[in-house]
């Protein structure tokens, strides 16, 4: 019985939120890296919007540098995917990042304002992957209770 009072305790103090927030802090790189790798390897932003390609005298830059060079992937120097952040805010994911870069003639450019917002943050099949992550993550929070 007093076992069983034990395991009830232990699911009142449960705190779903508490448990929410901590799985997205913890797994906060794990979640940009999905963005990034939805850019690098597909060329995709978060509504599954292609890119498109690069022009051919861009094209040969990027061979030059051993740089992938089939679609574009905002992933020149590294900066803009450094620049990546996460938050939740409620129930919010914010994401946000520096989209300012330098061409190699100084001009400013803004990566948001030329390819959209919509480039950070995950589409629909990333999204799943984290659910199903928060999902298992939240099942063992609640199946420690009765180890």
């Amino acid at each position: 019985m007093e076992n069983l009072l034990n395991i009830i305790e232990n699911l009142e103090n449960i705190d779903v939120n508490t448990l929410v927030d901590r799985f997205f802090k913890e797994n906060r790189e794990f979640i940009l890296n999905l963005n990034r790798e939805q850019l690098y390897e597909y060329g995709e932003d978060s509504e599954m919007v292609f890119l498109g390609e690069y022009k051919e005298s861009t094209k040969t830059i990027k061979k030059r540098k051993g740089q992938r060079y089939d679609h574009i992937t905002l992933n020149d120097t590294g900066k803009f995917y450094k620049s990546f952040t996460l938050k939740l805010q409620g129930n919010e994911l914010v994401y946000d990042a520096n989209p300012f870069k330098f061409t190699e003639t100084g001009e400013k450019v803004n990566l948001f304002e030329l390819y959209g917002v919509n480039v950070l943050g995950l589409n629909k099949e990333n999204k799943e992957i984290v659910l199903i992550k928060l999902y298992e993550w939240i099942e063992g929070a609640f199946n420690s209770v009765f180890e």
